[in-house]
């Protein structure tokens, strides 16, 4: 090792050596870890406790809350319906086994059907088509 060194430092010249001595901790740093920047941006989800209102074409309305990132809980006809988020194409989607919630769009005016889950069945009816009020 002491001879590769030596042989590499007789072959360069002094501002040579000094440059490269310059420029190793620059090129350490480099090697480091990537910096919160370079992150991927995660989907945005309904702020946590957030409570939302909509009024549905039927009349009714449906209160939802986000106590957690993963969980919506429906208030709709007086009952309270817990659902856990599920994989949507489009919005977000929270699911029980009895009912799915799916919502587009965060400001007054934004989409949310309420759906009834049909046993033995991949689809759904649609039971409530609502806009979310301010």
């Amino acid at each position: 090792m002491r001879e590769t060194l030596r042989l590499l430092t007789h072959e360069l010249t002094k501002p040579q050596i000094r440059f490269l001595l310059l420029l190793s901790p620059l090129l350490l740093t480099a090697c480091g870890n990537v910096s919160d920047e370079k992150k991927p941006i995660s989907i945005v989800k309904p702020t946590v406790a957030s409570v939302n209102n909509y009024y549905c074409e039927s009349g009714e309305s449906i209160k939802v809350s986000y106590p957690t990132n993963d969980i919506a809980i429906v208030q709709y006809q007086g009952m309270q319906y817990k659902m856990k988020i599920a994989v949507a194409a489009s919005g977000a989607r929270y699911v029980n086994d009895t009912f799915e919630w799916w919502s587009k769009g965060v400001t007054s005016g934004a989409e949310g059907v309420l759906f009834k889950r049909l046993t033995n069945e991949p689809s759904a009816s649609i039971i409530e088509r609502c806009n979310k009020q301010s």
